[in-house]
C-alpha cells in the first residue's frame, strides 16, 4: 500500500507479505504520516516509493519525510521476522496453513525476499470497514452523523437507507448528479525510474475510468 488514507490529514504506507494469502506480516512493516497544518485534499502530493535490493522507503512529498522504512538486514529477514513475532511457525516438512505452519517459500532467495521480484503497485481508494485497527476502525461510531454502527449486521443497509443525507456532499461541486471534483480521487501523474542493470518493471494499464 503506497498510501491508505485515514481521514483527510493522515495516511499509512504498508508492505504486505507472508507465505500464504491469509497469513500477512503487514503489522511489522507499516508506518503512518500526519500533516500538521493542512490536509491532503488541499493540493496534489507526492506519495513516493524508493525500492532497492537493500531497503524499501515510503515517503510523502520529499525523501526526507519518511513514512515507512524497511531494511532487509539479514538473510531470510522477513521470514525470520514472521517467526519471531509468531505470525507463523516454521515447518520444514511442508505447508500446514490451518495451523499457520509453513516451509520457507523463499529459501535460496535474496535477503529482500519476497520483494526481490516484480510486484503490483496499486493506487486505490478504500472506504469503510475497520481495517484491522480495532472495533472502531477509521470511522468511529457516533461521529459526524455516521448512519451505521460497525458492530451491526445491518450496517450496509443502514448506509444505503441514509443516502439522502450523505450523497449531496459527494456531488457538492458537480453538476447533473456527477461526482464533484473536490470529492474525487485525482492523480496528476505516475513516474517510475529504474536502476540501470538492476531493475525490471512492467506497465499494466487497467484504468477503466
Amino acid at each position: 500500500d503506497t498510501g491508505q488514507h485515514m481521514g483527510c490529514d493522515s495516511y499509512g504506507a504498508t508492505l504486505h507479505w507472508g507465505p500464504a494469502y491469509n497469513v500477512d506480516g503487514f503489522a511489522e512493516t507499516m508506518g503512518t504520516w500526519t500533516l500538521k497544518e493542512t490536509d491532503f485534499s488541499k493540493d496534489f502530493h507526492i506519495f513516493g516509493l524508493y525500492w532497492s535490493p537493500d531497503e524499501i522507503i515510503f515517503y510523502v512529498d520529499d525523501i526526507n519525510n519518511v513514512v515507512n522504512h524497511v531494511q532487509f538486514k539479514s538473510e531470510h529477514y522477513l521470514w525470520d521476522l514472521g517467526i519471531k513475532n509468531e505470525i507463523w511457525k516454521d515447518d520444514k516438512k511442508g505447508d500446514i496453513p490451518f495451523k499457520k505452519q509453513f516451509a520457507n517459500p523463499w529459501l535460496g532467495a535474496s535477503s529482500s525476499a519476497p520483494f526481490d521480484q516484480e510486484f503490483y503497485l496499486i493506487l486505490n481508494l478504500a472506504v469503510g470497514g475497520t481495517a484491522g485497527v480495532g472495533p472502531q476502525g477509521f470511522f468511529p461510531d457516533g461521529l459526524g452523523n455516521k448512519p451505521w454502527r460497525n458492530s451491526e449486521s445491518t450496517s450496509l443497509s443502514d448506509f444505503i437507507k441514509a443516502k439522502d443525507d450523505w450523497y449531496p456532499s459527494w456531488t457538492k461541486n458537480g453538476t447533473h448528479g456527477q461526482i464533484g471534483e473536490n470529492t474525487a480521487l485525482k492523480i496528476d501523474s505516475v513516474n517510475v525510474w529504474a536502476f540501470e542493470g538492476v531493475s525490471t518493471w512492467t506497465y499494466h494499464n487497467n484504468y477503466t475510468g
